[in-house]
């Protein structure tokens, strides 16, 4: 398993990696700034989900074809599906990190205030709170799913 080089570096001539914010079992996902947005735009900090094919063990040609395409219909799906309660597609491409890996990512849109899992442990939701996260989920997954999409990795 090899991570990928991206911390304090600008990606693309655009994107600055502030910060890693977690790493799934094929994407690494960082927290960049956009040195071509104003601070003032909602989109100045964004997240920057890179595929890195290398978190696999086992990684054959098959498998690590399958992922990029499993990439890149993701990318198609975000674009297929805005709404206010779907994260936005905002770029995408491929790039190379500090060591030279060659590697594709997504950018999306930054939403602070963490992960509802994080905050469910921090604190306790009134069961308002709890509905209206519900709620607001459903109301994505919904149109995504008259769409024809179908997203299976939902995490809070």
């Amino acid at each position: 398993m090899r991570e990928l080089s991206l911390n304090n570096s600008r990606l693309d001539k655009r994107y600055d990696i502030v910060e890693e914010l977690g790493r799934g079992s094929y994407a690494e996902i960082f927290v960049a700034r956009d040195t071509l947005s104003s601070p003032q735009s909602p989109h100045h900090l964004v997240v920057v989900k890179a595929l890195n094919v290398f978190l696999q063990n086992d990684l054959d040609p098959d498998l690590e074809r399958t992922l990029v395409e499993n990439f890149q219909n993701e990318a198609v799906a975000l674009d297929r599906v805005r709404h206010p309660n779907i994260i936005s597609r905002l770029g995408h491409g491929t790039a190379r990190d500090l060591k030279g890996t060659v590697f594709h990512y997504l950018v999306l849109e930054y939403l602070a205030g963490g992960d509802l899992q994080k905050a469910c442990r921090e604190k306790t939701l009134t069961p308002k709170v709890a509905f209206d996260y519900i709620e607001q989920t459903c109301a994505g997954l919904r149109h995504a799913h008259r769409h024809g999409i179908i997203h299976r990795d939902i995490k809070p």
